[in-house]
């Protein structure tokens, strides 16, 4: 089994993040001590803080990924039906995903995602056009019909 260095990880991290497409563009700080990741900074979504967590975590030789990530706009808090009127803006607007029968609820900020799309990239889309919405949290509930 390899040994990893702290700096090593570090630099696996910081490379995996700016290879993905939503958090290569977001300014997060790495510290990597003991094999346990610290991330810190600010991004766009909450859900850039569950990917860049996500992408840390699969990085060989991480044992732990901790976050203090912020979000940009953190302080505009949308009503339930401000979050549920974007995210059906989102969709509407949106030409990388089709959902069938689309049904949108929100409740105390978690989004509640029904209907069918083509694709896991579909349904992965929607969740994240969920979350730049403003939903705190999203249930998808989203079928994949292949």
């Amino acid at each position: 089994m390899e040994i990893f260095s702290d700096m090593k990880i570090a630099d696996q991290v910081r490379d995996a993040l700016k290879r993905d497409p939503f958090i290569g563009r977001c300014d997060i700080e790495i510290i990597v001590a003991d094999g346990k990741v610290y991330l810190s900074g600010k991004i766009d979504s909450y859900f850039d803080g569950l990917q860049a967590h996500e992408i840390a975590s699969q990085v060989e030789g991480v044992v732990e990924v901790r976050s203090t990530l912020s979000t940009k706009n953190s302080l505009n808090v949308k009503t339930d039906r401000e979050i549920s009127d974007d995210i059906e803006n989102r969709f509407w607007r949106a030409p990388m995903v089709y959902i069938q029968a689309a049904a949108v609820s929100v409740k105390d900020g978690v989004a509640t995602l029904t209907g069918s799309v083509q694709n896991i990239r579909e349904l992965e889309f929607a969740a994240q056009k969920a979350y730049d919405a403003g939903a705190k949290r999203v249930q998808n509930y989203l079928e994949v019909k292949e």
